[in-house]
């Protein structure tokens, strides 16, 4: 970033964030790494492996409604069932819901909702 206002000044009266944020830049762009490869969305082959990213994405799926619930105070239920493994052949079953899920069940079974996913 060559050129800038900055430039005309020492490197001592430079903030150091500005510094910091130039030398994470030139590493960056010095290196020859290509950017990692977008995942393909299929079923995951190996159990133990879809076992653990169906856990991980669980949990990141769990702190995005969170946060939703937060930032723009909505009501969330989540309902999920993992796929069989050897120890829980049927599955699962695990739910997250910012307020009593008996009565976001009840609403739902009451008042359809207007939007399908």
């Amino acid at each position: 970033v060559a050129g800038d206002a900055l430039d005309l000044f020492p490197a001592e009266e430079k903030p150091l964030s500005v510094l910091a944020h130039r030398s994470r830049l030139n590493s960056k762009l010095t290196t020859n790494e290509m950017p990692p490869a977008p995942v393909k969305i299929e079923r995951i082959s190996g159990d133990r492996t879809r076992q653990n990213t169906f856990h991980k994405r669980k949990l990141g799926l769990i702190k995005k409604a969170i946060e939703l619930t937060v930032l723009c105070d909505c009501d969330i239920a989540i309902i999920m069932r993992s796929g069989p493994t050897i120890m829980c052949p049927e599955g699962k079953l695990s739910a997250y819901c910012n307020k009593d899920l008996d009565s976001m069940i009840a609403e739902y079974m009451n008042e359809p909702p207007q939007e399908h996913y």
